[in-house]
Order: C-alpha cells, then sequence, then structure tokens
C-alpha cells in the first residue's frame, strides 16, 4: 500500500513539472464573436473570444491576426494586423503600428483568426466580417478566356473582373505547377490588372516565351501582391499549328486571318512566318498579300511572287530575301529592303 502510494505522489510530481500547453482541435467549441458584422475603414473592432479563457489563451501563446476574408494559407505577409488578445483588450487596431500591415482596412470582406499556439498552423476560431456596405452590384473576381485551346503564335487573350487593387495581378504556369503558391514554385511570367475589369495579351506578361511553348496552362488571379489570396484560375492549352499533309505553292496570308486556319483564300493565315511554313521552296510560289503584315522569308530556289491581293496589302517590316523574288506588293513608309544576292524583281509603288 505505501509503495503504491509512493509511486501515485512521484506520478503527481512529475506531472506537476511538465511543461503547459493547449491543443486545439476541429471539434474544439472554441469560437469568436464580434459586436456586429458591418465596420467602417479605421473603425475599432472589438471581439470576444468562447471556449478559451485568458488563462489558457496566455500559457499557450494563443494569438490574433486579421486576414482577408479568402485567405486559406497562413503566412506573416498577408495579414493585417496582429496581437496578443490579452495586450489590447480584445480589440483591432493592436495598437502597435510596427504591425500595420494595412491598417486601416479597405473596403471588403475580412476576418479575425485566432491561432492556438505560436505558430500559423492550429487555428483555433475565425469570424468574417465586412469593411464598407457591400453593393448589391459588386462583381467576383473571375478570369475567363474565349476558348480553351490556342495555336502557337496566335493571341491568347484572358479577361478578368472584380479587381479592386491596381496591384491584384495575374500569373502564368503550366499546370502541372498550378498548385505552386509563390513565383518560385513554377511562375512564368505576371502582370498587374489595372482597372475593375479588362483584356490582357501575352504582350502585357513580364515575359512572353510561354506563349510560343505547346502545353498545358493555367492563369491564376492573385490579391494585391499577395500568392497566398487566390481568386480565381482558369485553365487553357497551346498547341503547334497544323502541319498540312502536303506542302502548297499558293497561300493566303491576311493580317486579320487565323494562324489555326489552312492558308487557303477563304481561310488565310494571320502572319508571313505562318505563311513560309506552307510552302515548298524548291518550286515557284504565289503569297497573296492582305492588310498590313510583317514580311518573313525562308531560304528557297523556286522563285516567290508576293502578291497584293487587295488594296489593303502592304509590308510593314524590313524586308530581307533569302531567295529569287518578285515583290507585287507595296511597302508601306520606309523600311530596308535586303536582296542577299538574290534575283528581286519589283512591280509595285514603294509607297
Amino acid at each position: 500500500m505505501k509503495k503504491a502510494l509512493s509511486l501515485i505522489l512521484m506520478l503527481c510530481m512529475l506531472l506537476s513539472m511538465a511543461p503547459f500547453s493547449v491543443i486545439v482541435s476541429a471539434e474544439s467549441a472554441v469560437t469568436i464573436t464580434l459586436e456586429k458584422d458591418v465596420y467602417a475603414s479605421g473603425e475599432s473592432i472589438p471581439y470576444t473570444v468562447n471556449g478559451m479563457d485568458e488563462t489558457a489563451i496566455i500559457a499557450a501563446g494563443a494569438w490574433a491576426a486579421i486576414y482577408p476574408a479568402s485567405v486559406t494559407t497562413y503566412t506573416s505577409g498577408a495579414y493585417a494586423d496582429w496581437e496578443y488578445p490579452q495586450n489590447s483588450g480584445y480589440k483591432f487596431p493592436s495598437g502597435d503600428s510596427s504591425r500595420y500591415f494595412a491598417w486601416p482596412l479597405s473596403d471588403g470582406a475580412w476576418k479575425i483568426v485566432l491561432f492556438a499556439d505560436g505558430g500559423y498552423s492550429n487555428v483555433a476560431a475565425e469570424a468574417v466580417f465586412q469593411v464598407g456596405e457591400k453593393s448589391e452590384q459588386e462583381v467576383e473576381p473571375s478570369l475567363s478566356l474565349s476558348k480553351e485551346e490556342y495555336v502557337v503564335g496566335e493571341d491568347i487573350v484572358v479577361n478578368f473582373e472584380g479587381s479592386t487593387s491596381d496591384k491584384d495581378f495575374i500569373s502564368v504556369y503550366l499546370k502541372e505547377n498550378e498548385e505552386g503558391t509563390t513565383n518560385a514554385t513554377g511562375e512564368l511570367a505576371w502582370v498587374y490588372t489595372v482597372g475593375e475589369e479588362g483584356s490582357l495579351t501575352q504582350s502585357a506578361f513580364s515575359k512572353q516565351t510561354w506563349a510560343t511553348t505547346p502545353g498545358e496552362y493555367v492563369f491564376k488571379y492573385w490579391q494585391a501582391d499577395q500568392y497566398n489570396v487566390e481568386m480565381d484560375r482558369v485553365y487553357f492549352s497551346i498547341v503547334e499549328a497544323p502541319v498540312p499533309d502536303e506542302l502548297v505553292t499558293e497561300v493566303y496570308d491576311s493580317a486579320s486571318g487565323s494562324d489555326a486556319a489552312a492558308g487557303t483564300e477563304d481561310a488565310p493565315v494571320a502572319t508571313m512566318a505562318q505563311a513560309m511554313t506552307l510552302l515548298d521552296t524548291t518550286k515557284d510560289c504565289t503569297i497573296n498579300v492582305s492588310g498590313s503584315v510583317a514580311f518573313a522569308d525562308v531560304a528557297h530556289t523556286g522563285i516567290f511572287t508576293y502578291v497584293a491581293a487587295d488594296n489593303t496589302a502592304a509590308f510593314n517590316s524590313a524586308i530581307a530575301l533569302n531567295g529569287p523574288t518578285v515583290l507585287k506588293t507595296p511597302i508601306s513608309g520606309s523600311r530596308n529592303l535586303t536582296t542577299n544576292g538574290h534575283y528581286i524583281e519589283i512591280d509595285a509603288p514603294m509607297t
């Protein structure tokens, strides 16, 4: 009996020496209560923590922060303000201006997040609130595309709406890297979305090489310079232009055409470079030009004849010939013309 009592006393002493900790599980009844749902920008936001008394809060090192309501991954770079609840009287702002990353809060949906320890992973409770009245006409942030597949060389137009900051931005990733949440984990290029809504092509992005590389891609819509606040995403693919079964000796090139087209009179290609891929360079070929296009040429032994298909036809770039050529298309403005030693015949005005 005495031995059993001694063991019990020793166990109690060891337990009294163990460090105190609080673990909050998903089943915990910890909640945050706010006085109201809507606050003005800069207004004080008192809150009450239920189910976890101040002794437990202090012992666990629990702390609170304000994040945009859309955030699901918590980091130090995304909160607007943070505090130890007991030090600030359970209200925001914290009173420490060095912690103000986005205070006063801008209009929109926000939330107070209570972390049950000194880290970011053990979330005890959340409470969502609104700053400023939410307009019935408010548009949810979204991205859209006119189609899901694009041909190399074709303009890729991404449409955005619901932007609330000129620092909102769009990134492009390979689909295989779509879960990357920082520019170090697969971002190929990015661009700011200026204005509440608009459209952007690949030329607006920080880099353009991805747009000429076939593959499966995803555009991701981020909030205000934050890689952990994703507002929307949209998927698309880039494919090589179809190669004809056999090369031809006549092709139609229109500035208003499409490189996904076949190069015929009814379906002209859009760029001279694409037209070149369709031609049999060993034979005499005719290239019918419509609209203002950039000149392109490849090495050829047959005679390439450039014909103006209508009165809108003109070359708008420097001309470097890589084989015998007949020019029957006007050259707009002052353009350099290099024959590279090849036969050339000009039968069109140099405007």
